[in-house]
C-alpha cells in the first residue's frame, strides 16, 4: 500500500499551455498545503537542473516545490520570434502552474511583480542570480560570462557555440571533472537544447521594474545565497547593492560554493530556504 508520505515525495509532471498557445512543462512535489517555492534557473539550462531538490525529504517535508521550463529551454516549446520573450508571457507561465505562488527565484520574479498584484510574492530568494538585468546588478555578471556571449548567440560558428556551451557548464561548478558523468552531460545536453537564436532573445530581456521597486520598498523579503567562488555572478557586489533597495534582506554566503552551490552544497542551502520562508511566514508580508 502506497504510503501518504511517499505519495507527497513523488513529482506530479504536467504540460500545461501558455497564453500564446505554448506548451510548458512543470513538476511539482509535496503537499500542496504548505508554501510553495517556485525554482528558476538560470540562462541555456533546463529546470531539471534542480532535480537534486526533488529528492530532498527535509525540503519537500516544510515546503511544496515546483519548478517548471520557461519558453525558451529544455522540455518547454521554444518560439522563434521576439514576442514570444516579451515580460508578459514569462508571467503568464508562471501564472499556469499554482495561481498565486509563495516565492520565485531569478530575474523572472521582475516580471511576475510588474503584472500581478502587489504582494503576489512572500519572498524572493536569489540563488548565486543577479536582481534583474536593468541596473546596477549586471555588474555583478563576470568577465566570463561576457565572453561567452558571441559563442552562446552565434548562429555561423558550430564549433564555437559548443566549446563556449560546454565552458557555460563547467564553470557552473567548482571542479567540473568532479562531478559524475551523466550528470554533468546532461547539463550539456540542455545548453545544445538551446537556440542561438533563443539565447539572442533572452541576454536582450527587457524589464519593467518601477513595481519591483516599489514592492522592494514596502518591505518585500529576499534572501541573497551566494557562493564566495561563484564564477559567473560576484556575490558580493550584490550584497552591497541590495540594501539601497530592500529593507527586508538576509544575505548568506556558501564558504567556498560555486554557482551550483544548490547542488554542490545542497543541505547548506535547503536549510538556508527553510529558514527563509519560515521568517516572511512570521512576517506577514502578504
Amino acid at each position: 500500500m502506497t504510503s501518504l508520505k511517499s505519495t507527497l515525495y513523488s513529482p506530479m509532471v504536467k504540460s500545461l499551455c501558455s497564453s500564446d498557445g505554448t506548451t510548458i512543462y512543470a513538476k511539482a512535489a509535496g503537499d500542496p498545503c504548505n508554501p510553495s517555492i517556485i525554482l528558476a534557473y538560470g540562462l541555456g539550462l533546463s529546470a531539471a537542473v534542480f532535480d537534486n531538490l526533488f529528492k530532498d525529504k527535509q525540503l519537500l517535508a516544510e515546503v511544496y516545490l515546483v519548478h517548471y521550463d520557461l519558453h525558451r529551454q529544455g522540455r518547454s516549446r521554444k518560439p522563434d520570434t521576439t514576442e514570444g520573450y516579451v515580460s508578459k508571457v514569462w508571467v503568464d507561465d508562471y501564472c499556469d502552474h499554482r495561481g498565486i505562488q509563495f516565492e520565485e527565484s531569478s530575474t523572472v520574479t521582475v516580471d511576475v511583480v510588474a503584472h500581478l498584484p502587489p504582494s503576489t510574492l512572500s519572498g524572493v530568494a536569489l540563488l548565486s542570480s543577479i536582481l534583474n538585468c536593468t541596473t546596477s546588478s549586471v555588474l555583478a555578471i563576470s568577465k566570463i560570462i561576457i565572453d561567452f556571449g558571441p559563442g552562446l548567440t552565434t548562429t555561423s560558428d558550430v564549433a564555437l557555440s559548443r566549446s563556449t556551451g560546454k565552458a557555460l557548464v563547467d564553470t557552473y561548478f567548482n571542479d567540473a571533472a568532479a562531478i559524475p558523468f551523466d550528470l554533468i552531460t546532461s547539463w550539456y545536453g540542455m545548453v545544445m537544447l538551446t537556440l542561438s537564436s533563443v539565447m539572442t532573445f533572452l541576454l536582450t530581456w527587457e524589464h519593467n521594474t518601477t513595481k519591483y521597486f516599489e514592492e522592494e520598498k514596502n518591505g518585500l523579503p529576499l534572501l541573497l545565497v551566494y557562493g564566495s567562488e561563484d564564477k559567473h555572478v560576484h556575490g558580493e557586489v550584490l550584497a552591497k547593492e541590495l540594501p539601497d533597495h530592500f529593507n527586508n534582506l538576509k544575505v548568506h554566503v556558501v564558504e567556498g560554493g560555486s554557482h551550483a552551490s544548490f547542488y554542490e552544497r545542497q543541505d547548506e542551502v535547503v536549510t538556508e530556504l527553510l529558514s527563509f520562508v519560515k521568517r516572511t511566514e512570521v512576517s506577514g508580508y502578504i
